[in-house]
Order: C-alpha cells, then sequence, then structure tokens
C-alpha cells in the first residue's frame, strides 16, 4: 500500500508541475501577443527600415508645409504609440507578479516535501522555468522602453531636421518689398 501511496503522491506532484508549465507558458504567449500587437513601427527589422526611412529621414527644404505636417504627425503618433505600447507592457508585467509569487510558493512547497533526488531537481527546474519566464519579461519590457525612448529620440531628431527644412523655405522667399509710404495723402515731406 505504500507503494502505491507513493506513487500516487508523485503523480500529484508531476500534474502540479504540468499545471505550472502551461501556467508559465501561457504567461509567455501572452507577452508575445502583446508584443505583436505594437502599434505604428513594429519590431520588425524590415518594417522599421521601411517607416523609418519614410517618417525620419525623408525631410527636405523641397518638401510642402502639408508634407512636413503629415511627417511630424506620424512621429508624433509612432512616439505616442510607443509609449503606450510601453505601458501596456509594464502593465502586463506587473500583473504577473501575483501569479508569480503564487507560483513560486507552489514549487518552493514542492521542493520541500520531496521525497526523492528527481523530485527535487523537477521542482528547481520548474523554479529555474519560472525565473525564465521572469526574465522574458523583463526583455520584453526593456525592448518596449528601448523602442519608445529610440522613437521619441528619432522624432526629437526628425523634428530638428525639419526646422532646417522651413527655414530654407522660408529664406528662399524674400516676401518684403520695400516701396513708398504716403500717410494721409503726403508726399513723403
Amino acid at each position: 500500500m505504500t507503494e502505491f501511496y507513493k506513487m500516487t503522491r508523485n503523480c500529484l506532484k508531476c500534474e502540479k508541475s504540468a499545471s505550472t508549465l502551461s501556467t508559465l507558458q501561457s504567461t509567455i504567449s501572452q507577452t508575445t501577443a502583446l508584443l505583436a500587437q505594437t502599434q505604428n513601427i513594429a519590431y520588425s527589422v524590415t518594417s522599421v527600415e521601411q517607416q523609418y526611412q519614410q517618417a525620419y529621414t525623408s525631410i527636405s527644404s523641397g518638401m510642402s508645409d502639408s508634407a512636413l505636417f503629415s511627417q511630424a504627425q506620424t512621429r508624433w503618433q509612432n512616439s505616442v504609440g510607443g509609449f503606450e505600447d510601453a505601458l501596456k507592457l509594464q502593465a502586463r508585467v506587473v500583473g504577473n507578479i501575483p501569479s508569480d509569487s503564487s507560483a513560486m510558493t507552489q514549487l518552493v512547497s514542492s521542493s520541500q516535501t520531496s521525497t526523492g533526488a528527481l523530485q527535487a531537481a523537477q521542482a528547481g527546474n520548474q523554479l529555474l522555468a519560472l525565473q525564465s519566464r521572469q526574465l522574458s519579461d523583463i526583455q520584453a519590457e526593456l525592448a518596449a522602453n528601448g523602442r519608445a525612448t529610440a522613437l521619441q529620440q528619432a522624432r526629437d531628431a526628425a523634428t530638428e531636421a525639419e526646422s532646417e527644412a522651413q527655414y530654407q523655405h522660408f529664406s528662399q522667399h524674400d516676401a518684403y518689398v520695400p516701396g513708398t509710404v504716403s500717410i494721409f495723402g503726403s508726399s513723403g515731406n
């Protein structure tokens, strides 16, 4: 009977391990899905190259005011979207803290009640899996924050280039034409 009890207890621990692993995998999937929902400039190298070229480096003094305004609006939307994406991801990471705490408590408890080396090793592996998921969250958060910061810095640089283009455009036009002014019909005396 004792052998049956040990096997049943080991089986229950395996089920807890599987449920902990599936919870960790689900959390990683949710974070990955959140990263895939990025606004405007995505996390794709090709997408970044194309969109960056269009919105940040194609500014010239020959552009119309409406084209300059349109690009400035796009850059502003990219920056705001990047900051919003970073905030969402931060909220996701913070939202993971209670479930991480619960999983850690469960895993430590499993580890402490382990009867054999294999069970202890499995509990240790699960703790490492939890840490790996937490590191993935940190990595995703750093990427989102870095993206938001880079978009803002690119926007700032493009705004400087746009200002230079507008100045060049303005300085090409001589709006002032000197002329004779007559006040109250006088002839200038």
